[in-house]
């Protein structure tokens, strides 16, 4: 997930940070499709 969001051009730590609050957001088994989602989400904010 990490590594698409910095496909995407988000910086290394940024995309990290996002996709770390969006496993906690989202808890448990989430898919890398969920990640990356909530990811885009919390960079957003």
């Amino acid at each position: 997930a990490v590594s698409a969001l910095v496909n995407l051009g988000y910086p290394q730590a940024q995309a990290t940070s996002a996709v770390s609050a969006a496993a906690k957001t989202l808890e448990g088994a989430a898919s890398t499709e969920q990640l990356i989602r909530q990811g885009l989400k919390e960079l957003a904010r």
